[in-house]
């Protein structure tokens, strides 16, 4: 499960009448180092070698591996180092936590927020329309870039060792092992424990409570176009471009809030991604008509703009019934990705929008998405679409009219199924208007 990677071997060159043999790898002068070992999952450094590095032994068999299972393996190395990585359990949101990984869901983001606005209070009672545009206001030197833009290709290759020189040192390792193995007179325990995952260091499954993978299972789970699941990932892992985090090296122009209510504020609020998808005077009448709407649909359902509920979705039955949250979902991600679309941006000419037009957006949006799942109850795309049927794995894309009209057409208010007087068939209106 691991090799050894050496640098090639030049051949000898016949040059002058004589033999000259030039010394073991490249031409150029290399700096000695230790080999790396490198398995077919990653860089294992500190892990013995050892198949349960694979998972063997853990949770699956020799015989029932897959590569999909080493590429979760992997994600899951490159993943231990982060902060907030739970062993065993998967890696907790960063609105979820706060900057030393600790699940803060209640001080996560406010903490986050609050130390973007300091910064940027600081930088403009400092005069600087534009942070980061001299290397005086970072705080990188020039090593720590030189290390953090190293690759292993700019660094030179270890010599090869002769032959005659890897056998005698296996041999001694050999010997060295044998000689232990005859001092050691009883063994009480073990060396290596190989019940254990080398991952996580764990005997088996963790079961631990952790509220946030369940905003996980909400993106996976359902027909969610497939912008509203990346844009759902980035918002929970606060990877939103947000003109706070492009404060250090955008124009300040670029870092407020482009709408024109809060550009006339003084002084102008920095855009954070409370502000652009919550606090922002715009984005405040589109939630109050978005939760009336949902109302219409829910009317026992208890619904505020707050961000532990937009953002973080941190849902509970309380709130919105286990029948309506996968709707919930695919309409809370859609107006925020109407929200986000609409913000503005100086760069491209792009201007804010008003509230009328994001509201306009969201029904015309959600308006081909009902369609296009009308569309499913109509016919397979899998027997129109010229090739075998069955190259086409996983899930039917067809849907039942009764799975529409459940998902749908709740008490009739964004879309309505009704037969046809003329030909009987079923037919669809959609209802929803700003």
């Amino acid at each position: 499960v691991h090799v050894t990677l050496h640098p090639p071997k030049k051949k000898e060159k016949k040059r002058g009448g004589s033999h000259q043999q030039t010394a073991p790898g490249p031409s150029v002068d290399r700096a000695r180092g230790p080999t790396s070992t490198v398995y077919l999952v990653g860089v294992w450094g500190s892990i013995r070698v050892d198949p349960s590095v694979w998972g063997f032994g853990f949770k699956m068999g020799v015989l029932q591996y897959q590569v999909k299972g080493a590429t979760s393996r992997l994600l899951q190395w490159q993943c231990s180092s982060m902060p907030g990585w739970v062993p065993g359990v998967g890696l907790i949101p960063r609105l979820w936590r706060d900057a030393a990984g600790d699940l803060q869901p209640q001080s996560g983001l406010p903490s986050l927020e609050s130390g973007q606005k300091r910064t940027w209070a600081d930088m403009m009672a400092g005069g600087s329309s534009r942070a980061g545009s001299s290397r005086a206001a970072s705080s990188v030197s020039n090593e720590d870039l030189q290390q953090l833009y190293s690759a292993a290709w700019m660094r030179p290759s270890p010599l090869r060792q002769h032959p005659v020189q890897r056998a005698a040192a296996t041999a001694a390792v050999v010997t060295a092992q044998r000689q232990q193995q005859l001092e050691t007179q009883r063994a009480d325990a073990p060396a290596h424990c190989d019940l254990a995952d080398p991952l996580t260091g764990l005997q088996k499954s963790p079961e631990v409570e952790a509220p946030w993978k369940d905003a996980y299972k909400r993106l996976q789970e359902g027909d969610l176009p497939r912008e509203l699941v990346v844009f759902g990932w980035q918002l929970l892992h606060n990877a939103l471009w947000v003109g706070a985090r492009k404060m250090f090296f955008r124009p300040r122009l670029e870092c407020i809030c482009q709408h024109e209510q809060c550009q006339q504020l003084d002084p102008q609020p920095l855009q954070t991604l409370s502000h652009v998808l919550l606090e922002c005077p715009v984005a405040g009448e589109v939630w109050d008509w978005f939760l009336q709407l949902w109302r219409r649909i829910a009317p026992w359902s208890i619904v505020a703009a707050n961000s532990q509920l937009m953002l973080l979705d941190e849902l509970d039955t309380l709130y919105v019934a286990k029948d309506l949250q996968p709707l919930w979902t695919w309409l809370r991600l859609l107006l925020l990705e109407s929200l986000w679309t609409a913000r503005g941006l100086p760069s491209r000419n792009r201007p804010a929008q008003s509230a009328a037009s994001i509201k306009h957006r969201f029904v015309a949006v959600l308006q081909q998405q009902v369609s296009n799942d009308w569309e499913r109850t109509k016919h397979d795309i899998r027997f129109n679409a010229g090739v075998p049927a069955s190259w086409f794995r996983g899930g039917t894309p067809a849907m039942a009219v009764e799975g529409f009209e459940e998902f749908w057409c709740v008490n009739g208010v964004i879309a309505v199924v009704e037969g046809s007087e003329s030909s009987g068939a079923a037919e669809m209106s959609f209802r929803l208007t700003v």
